[in-house]
């Protein structure tokens, strides 16, 4: 009986571990779209960090849309940044955007903000990987921190068995 008690504990507290792990410093979603194909695919798991508050350029984000559902991108500008959309393509501090993930012409949003966009302290312009589809800063403007989940750790691809 003493046996069955010690182990009812052990799996209480690591249960309780793995609860206040992922409800206060790791975060699960699915992604729910092509957007950012090919480094993440549709209903893909990703896990996340929910603490991350030093994102840089690069940094693939969940993040909330002004609808309120999830979405993955990712951060090209940061607070100080100015962005822009030319014929050239993207400029970030007026020097055109190569980036390895960028794939199409960016198709721009006529509801969506205008440029250039200078970037406040605590502000982010989050772009999806497919530039002709991604629903993203393009449509709804800059994001803020509250509205960063986390930065992506880990992305479970789905198989089809």
């Amino acid at each position: 009986m003493a046996a069955f008690v010690a182990l009812a504990l052990r799996i209480f507290w690591i249960l309780l571990i793995l609860l206040i792990t992922f409800r206060f410093v790791l975060g699960i979603t699915v992604n729910r779209d092509e957007a950012m194909m090919p480094a993440f695919h549709d209903r893909d798991l990703l896990i996340y960090y929910r603490l991350a508050h030093e994102l840089v350029s690069g940094d693939p984000v969940v993040y909330l849309d002004d609808d309120g559902d999830v979405r993955l991108g990712r951060v090209v500008a940061i607070g100080g940044d100015t962005v822009d959309f030319t014929e050239e393509g993207l400029r970030i501090n007026g020097f055109r955007r190569l980036d390895d993930y960028g794939t199409g012409e960016p198709v721009l949003y006529e509801e969506g903000p205008s440029y250039p966009l200078d970037l406040e302290k605590g502000e982010f312009f989050v772009l999806c990987d497919d530039r002709t589809q991604g629903k993203d800063s393009r449509l709804y403007g800059v994001f803020t921190e509250k509205d960063i989940r986390g930065r992506v750790l880990l992305s479970v691809r789905h198989r089809n068995f």
